[in-house]
């Protein structure tokens, strides 16, 4: 993994930091998510909704997490380059759950970054999905 000190440039550091000060816990998560995004942040994950706003990427993080049992998310920077205030990652992705069970081993993500005034003004992250489809809620059958 990258440590923020080999990153090349501020916008590489940042970016670093961020998936380094996720930590071990949603609470950690949730104040990396605060100190590094924008108030009007736009967050597009591949396949889910866009989500506008510290307000929408909250409420869209706690309905993920509720759904799936996540409880943090370990990205692992393994490739950062960038040109301006755009940095592109390479990292893969370990998410596990409240009692430490690994929920996803090892999702490989691409990532792109917009970097404004010192903050996160875009995230756009592009994967395979079906890595994380048996965490979706089990369909209702009864009906």
């Amino acid at each position: 993994m990258l440590s923020p000190s080999e990153s090349s440039n501020a916008n590489e550091t940042l970016v670093v930091q961020f998936f380094t000060d996720m930590g071990e816990t949603y609470d950690q998560m949730k104040a990396a998510f605060d100190r590094y995004l924008a108030d009007d942040c736009v967050w597009a994950n591949q396949g889910l909704p866009e989500v506008r706003g510290k307000a929408e990427i909250f409420g869209f993080l706690q309905a993920f997490v509720e759904q799936t049992g996540l409880e943090c998310v370990h990205g692992e920077v393994l490739n950062i380059a960038s040109a301006g205030q755009v940095v592109l990652t390479e990292r893969h992705e370990r998410w596990t759950g409240e009692d430490g069970k690994v929920l996803v081993e090892s999702l490989p993500v691409m990532g792109t970054f917009e970097i404004e005034n010192g903050m996160i003004r875009a995230w756009r992250d592009y994967f395979d999905p079906t890595k994380f489809a048996h965490l979706a809620p089990a369909a209702d059958t009864d009906q």
